[in-house]
């Protein structure tokens, strides 16, 4: 175990510092557990023709989510969240946030955005994303 000496100046302000830590407990809790519930994960998958790319919404509606291709990127952007009116009645407990999130992937071929496709299912959104022609890998036989 190693030690490590502290100068007076640090010795003086180490209770207060202790006092911050435990004052913003609560605060860093609640912002960790907000930035996980923004977060989108996805898995991606490639063979030689296209990227597939299987990412989680779980609560967000189809109409919420929009897909932009451009080149070899792709950016998933979803609204989310509660969005029932405070005026249906007396609300006991809200944890659910409202908000927007967005993913950017970035792929080593371009994407052929006429061809590529996404569908919306039990909360996960599938996108086949077709290589563009020129950027398919090309296989040679040895001879």
């Amino acid at each position: 175990m190693a030690t490590t000496s502290m100068t007076p100046v640090q010795r003086l302000f180490r209770p207060f510092e202790d006092d911050i830590d435990r004052m913003f407990a609560p605060l860093s809790r609640r912002f960790e557990r907000d930035i996980a519930e923004l977060e989108m994960r996805s898995d991606v998958l490639e063979d030689d023709t296209r990227y597939l790319v299987d990412v989680d919404l779980p609560g967000v509606r189809k109409s919420d989510i929009d897909v932009a291709v451009a080149g070899n990127s792709v950016t998933v952007q979803a609204q989310f969240g509660d969005r029932t009116s405070d005026t249906a009645g007396k609300r006991l407990q809200k944890e659910r946030t409202v908000g927007e999130c967005f993913r950017s992937y970035t792929f080593a071929s371009e994407i052929d955005a006429a061809r590529a496709s996404a569908t919306f299912e039990h909360g996960v959104l599938t996108l086949t994303l077709p290589k563009a022609d020129g950027a398919r890998a090309k296989h040679l036989r040895v001879s």
